[in-house]
């Protein structure tokens, strides 16, 4: 019998931080920006409430409901086996889509910045290398190695956003202005009378 590796909430939470940024800016903003252009940020704050809805209580319930079972083993107990089989399916075509286009990403963004001489196969190779290796040692190794990478992940972003940070502001700031929210002369909100 195998013994489960354990690891605490720290590196549960540095691994869960650096994936949710990876797959909002990997995977979600280029979709969102393409859809809804310059305005994407507000399509966020209309679809909360209902992302919220949709997740909590129905995953809430199932999560119950699982205590600890194999997802595959709760799926046999609730129904046909078929039923089964396409729910697994769904899933399980839904991570390689998404580990596809993550690949993807990560060696466009490699070749186009910090290696551009290297052979694209050879880059991808590299990342589905280190990606299967941590996999196949399990989900202990990844939350350690985020717990490595999301520190100078964290600081590469704030010293490259740094230098426009002000420009973008200010910019957000001009736009609200010409929208008549908010009044840049005094710094107040105002409420539109149109």
């Amino acid at each position: 019998m195998s013994t489960v590796k354990s690891f605490g909430v720290w590196p549960m939470i540095m691994m869960m931080t650096l994936s949710v940024g990876i797959v909002n800016h990997v995977t979600i903003m280029p979709l969102l920006l393409d859809a809804a252009g310059r305005d994407a940020w507000l399509s966020t704050i209309l679809a909360m409430p209902f992302v919220i809805l949709w997740a909590v209580f129905p995953l809430f319930h199932i999560l119950k409901s699982i205590d600890g079972q194999p997802i595959k083993v709760w799926l046999e107990a609730r129904g046909f086996a078929a039923l089964r089989w396409i729910i697994l399916v769904l899933i399980i075509g839904m991570l390689l889509f998404v580990s596809l286009h993550s690949i993807v990403d990560a060696v466009e963004f490699s070749n186009a910045t910090y290696i551009p001489l290297t052979p694209s196969i050879i880059v991808t190779l590299l990342f589905t290398g280190l990606c299967a290796y941590g996999a196949i040692t399990g989900l202990r190794t990844i939350a350690f190695v985020a717990c490595i990478l999301l520190p100078f992940t964290s600081y590469s972003v704030i010293w490259l956003c740094r230098p426009t940070s002000r420009i973008k502001i200010i910019g957000f700031c001009f736009r609200l202005e010409s929208m008549g929210c908010i009044r840049l002369s005094t710094g107040h909100c105002i409420h539109s009378a149109h």
